[in-house]
C-alpha cells in the first residue's frame, strides 16, 4: 500500500505531460495557420515560455517516479537519466524565465543594448544555445539511458525504441548547431529536434503512463 501513491504519481504526471504536449502541438498548429511565422510572435512566445516551464517541472516528477519504479538491476540507468533530466530542466527553465522577465521588461523599457544575446528565439544567442544544450544534449542522453530500463514485453519494447528514437533525434539537433547550422532555419537537424521534442515526447509519456498503470509499483 505504501507504494501505491508512487504509481499514481507516475500515471498522473504522465497524463499531464501528454496534455501539455498536445497543447504545445496545438499552439504550433495555430501559429502556422495564423501565419505568425518564426520566431513566434506574441502571445505565442509567452505561452510557449510558460508551457515549457511547467513541462520541465512535470518531467522532473515523472522521471523521479520512473526511477523509483525501475527494477533494482536497472536503477543505475534510471538514476543517471534522472540526473540528466534535472540538468535539462534547470537549463531550459533559465532560458524561459529570462525570456519572461529580463527580455520582456527590457523590450518594454526600450533598453535593448546587448539584448540579442538573451533572446530565446535568436541566433546567435546565449539563451538559444542553452536551450539546445538542454533539449538536445541532456534531454537526448536522458532518453537513451532511460530506454535501458525497459527491456521486456511488447509495451516495454515500444517504450525502448520510442526513447531511443527520441534521444537520437535530440542529439542530432544539437549536433547540427555544433557544426554550424542555424538553429532557427528549417533543415534536417531542426526537423529532427521538432519531431523528438514534440510528438516524440508526447508519445513516450503516453506509453510510460500506460506502463505505470499496468505495473504493480
Amino acid at each position: 500500500m505504501e507504494k501505491l501513491p508512487m504509481k499514481q504519481i507516475g500515471i498522473w504526471t504522465g497524463i499531464v505531460l501528454v496534455i501539455l504536449g498536445l497543447i504545445y502541438l496545438g499552439l504550433l498548429a495555430v501559429m502556422v495557420i495564423s501565419g505568425s511565422g518564426f520566431p513566434p510572435a506574441e502571445p505565442f512566445q509567452t505561452m510557449f515560455n510558460v508551457l515549457i516551464l511547467f513541462t520541465a517541472v512535470g518531467m522532473v516528477f515523472f522521471w523521479s517516479a520512473l526511477h523509483q519504479a525501475a527494477p533494482a538491476e536497472r536503477k543505475l540507468f534510471s538514476q543517471v537519466s534522472l540526473v540528466l533530466i534535472v540538468i535539462f530542466a534547470t537549463l531550459t527553465s533559465i532560458n524561459r524565465y529570462v525570456a519572461l522577465t529580463v527580455v520582456r521588461q527590457s523590450l518594454s523599457s526600450g533598453n535593448t543594448n546587448g539584448l540579442q544575446w538573451f533572446l530565446p528565439y535568436c541566433w546567435p544567442s546565449i539563451m538559444l544555445a542553452l536551450e539546445y544544450l538542454a533539449w538536445g544534449f541532456f534531454f537526448g542522453l536522458a532518453c537513451i539511458f532511460l530506454a535501458l530500463v525497459f527491456t521486456s514485453g511488447r509495451l516495454e519494447q515500444a517504450i525502448f525504441w520510442t526513447l531511443i528514437a527520441r534521444g537520437s533525434l535530440s542529439l542530432l539537433a544539437v549536433l547540427g548547431q555544433m557544426i554550424g547550422t542555424n538553429g532557427l532555419t528549417f533543415n534536417f537537424f531542426t526537423l529532427a529536434g521538432v519531431i523528438g521534442w514534440g510528438p516524440g515526447l508526447t508519445t513516450a509519456a503516453f506509453l510510460m503512463a500506460v506502463w505505470f498503470r499496468r505495473k504493480a509499483v
